[in-house]
């Protein structure tokens, strides 16, 4: 088998690539289309921090597992922001179709192609106070700039 042989073995071995979404998953995408990206500490603290018997996570393991499996998959892609070496996740189109289907009466936010560099430290702020809010109890049914912005029921723009 020659070199590219093997690449384009690998190539199909990706495309193939899939995971069964769990209800779970599928917030961690919609969490995302509304942000607009996330790190792992952000999905970490959001959907992992507090185990399904009730304790607090030791480490974020089973959340750059299952990031890293989406991505995979093809609902997530990492990027790295011009300004930071974390790395931030946005959603990817199958993700924005999957979430659509599975909760057709909603309105879902398109993915953002990439991060906006003009709003990243106001984007990222807003992330990290949601995430605080909403953990602390002091917040629920959050609506983002990004869904107030592009739904004309919620700004009240009436064209």
């Amino acid at each position: 088998m020659d070199e590219s042989e093997v690449k384009e073995k690998k190539k199909k071995v990706r495309k193939g690539y899939s995971v069964i979404l769990t209800l779970r998953d599928l917030e961690i995408l919609e969490f995302i289309l509304d942000m607009k990206f996330a790190s792992i500490e952000d999905i970490f603290e959001k959907f992992f921090k507090v185990t399904l018997a009730g304790e607090e996570a030791k480490s974020n393991e089973w959340a750059v597992r299952r990031l890293q499996q989406l991505a995979k998959a093809g609902y997530l892609k990492g990027v790295h922001s011009f300004s930071e070496r974390t790395k931030f996740y946005l959603a990817t189109i199958k993700a924005y179709q999957e979430v659509s289907r599975n909760k057709p009466e909603e309105e879902v936010l398109k993915p953002s192609r990439v991060i906006d560099h003009r709003t990243f430290d106001h984007d990222r702020l807003v992330l990290e106070a949601r995430i605080m809010l909403e953990n602390k109890r002091a917040a629920s049914c959050w609506v983002s700039d990004k869904k107030l912005r592009s739904s004309t029921e919620l700004s009240g723009d009436s064209r």
